[in-house]
Order: C-alpha cells, then structure tokens, then sequence
C-alpha cells in the first residue's frame, strides 16, 4: 500500500482495537501492543509498526481519545 489517504489505516484499526479493550490506558501499553500486533496467520503485521511521537500525533487527531493530564492516560471515548 502507498503513503497517501489510508497511510495510518492499520494503525488507527490496531488502536480502535486496542481501546475497545481497555478503556483507560497508558500510551506505552498501546505502543507495545501495536510493535507485537499479530495478523490473523500468526505473523507480526508490517503496516502497525510505530514509534512515540508518531503515536503521540495519532492518538491527538483522532476524536475517539483524549488525554487525561491528571492520571497521564488515555481514554477511549468511541463507540
């Protein structure tokens, strides 16, 4: 798949997974959870792999998490 309008598809599909499992989480849980997602024959997936900052800018534009500065979490908002 080419960078363009789907470049973070797998990911925000990892995250969305990701948070309708836990609600309330700390940004490195997602982030280890994202570098190990598995694909459904087993393998690691190719297109999930990320990094802090990228995570970072992520989880902001996407309207289903906010950051909760008091307990320095994310939460899970959507669905």
């Amino acid at each position: 798949m080419m960078a363009g309008a789907n470049k973070n598809y797998y990911r925000k599909k990892a995250m969305k997974e990701f948070g309708r499992k836990h609600k309330k989480f700390r940004q490195a849980e997602l982030m280890v959870f994202m570098n190990t997602y598995k694909t459904a024959e087993g393998r690691r997936h190719r297109m999930t792999q990320t990094d802090k900052h990228q995570l970072t800018s992520l989880l902001y534009k996407t309207p289903e998490y906010i950051y909760l500065p008091t307990v320095k979490q994310w939460e899970y908002i959507g669905d």
